[in-house]
């Protein structure tokens, strides 16, 4: 092992960043929006100049995340 190489082996760290993402899509399959999340996926289906209570630049990041 090369000096200042870190402890973990490479594959390793890919396969529990692959196992660890894989978990994550699952989980998120799972769990509905939360209120809020809802809310603002209801303004990214027709992103407009302005809100009531927010800025629009909400509404138009998540429409472009979509």
């Amino acid at each position: 092992m090369r000096p200042g190489a870190p402890w973990l082996p490479a594959g390793s760290v890919l396969a529990a960043s692959v196992l660890l993402a894989l978990l994550r899509g699952v989980v998120a399959a799972s769990v509905d929006l939360s209120d809020d999340e809802a809310y603002y996926r209801l303004w990214a289906l027709a992103p407009a100049l302005s809100y009531l209570d927010h800025p629009p630049m909400v509404a138009w990041l998540i429409a472009a995340g979509r």
